[in-house]
């Protein structure tokens, strides 16, 4: 998941040359959506629930269901907000240096873990936490030498 998640960044900055945002958030929407169909398509039905005893697995595989007529409001302002951030994102991406921007993304960590304790009182285990670690120091640690960096190079005399 990091490995996509860094391929779409460095895309994102690649195509956000001479691509819109906003083309770039859709582009973002409409691949979730092939891939979620794709899931769908292989196994949405749950036939493969069965197999598996890890309870995210379970969770992962069970058979999809169409949401209550009282939640489709609720999805419908989830999705909207998510595009928001997609072209936010996208933005940010373009505009700035990947180093620069994915430091801000690091909030979602501290975040997801509350909400995950908050909502299913589940916390992450050691190895999501090392994860977790790793993926955060990594960036930090980038985006500290670099502003190193700048901060050593000369000044122009004009």
């Amino acid at each position: 998941a990091a490995l996509a998640y860094a391929v779409m960044q460095v895309l994102t900055r690649k195509l956000g040359v001479a691509s819109k945002a906003s083309a770039m958030a859709v582009y973002l929407q409409l691949t979730f959506m092939s891939v979620a169909a794709i899931f769908w398509l292989v196994a949405g039905d749950g036939r493969y629930v069965d197999q598996f005893q890890d309870p995210g697995m379970i969770f992962l595989l069970r058979a999809w269901e169409w949401p209550a007529s009282d939640h489709l409001i609720f999805l419908g302002f989830l999705g909207i907000l998510q595009g928001i951030g997609a072209y936010c994102g996208a933005q940010a991406y373009r505009l700035a240096q990947a180093a620069d921007v994915a430091p801000f993304e690091y909030a979602a960590l501290p975040l997801a873990i509350f909400w995950g304790w908050a909502v299913f009182g589940d916390l992450p285990d050691q190895w999501a936490m090392i994860g977790m670690c790793l993926i955060a120091g990594a960036g930090l640690s980038v985006y500290v030498r670099k502003n190193k960096s700048r901060q050593d190079l000369p000044l122009k005399n004009h």
